[in-house]
């Protein structure tokens, strides 16, 4: 009894994710072509690039928070240095 109920309940929420996952696809269908299309043309991007297509396409995705969040991270020079640990 217990069985066929768990099974019941994640059967409905594989269902229920598997329905929004394909909605989000589908309303965002127009951000994934350009990005595919990006990538075909240079073959790789960073986190920037991302945001800033997506931001170009749909700004109501990106927010401010993310665009600085991004600045923080990436460095001309390479990837980000970990912050220093704080002694003991």
């Amino acid at each position: 009894m217990i069985k066929e109920k768990v099974d019941a309940e994640i059967d409905r929420i594989l269902s229920e994710q598997y329905e929004r996952g394909m909605q989000l696809l589908t309303n965002n269908r127009d951000v994934l072509d350009a990005i595919a299309k990006l990538l075909i043309e240079e073959e790789k991007i960073d986190g920037k690039q991302l945001l800033n297509l997506i931001k170009s396409i749909k700004p109501e995705m990106v927010s401010e928070k993310a665009m600085d969040a991004i600045d923080q991270v990436i460095t001309p020079t390479g990837p980000p240095t970990p912050a220093p640990q704080e002694a003991a």
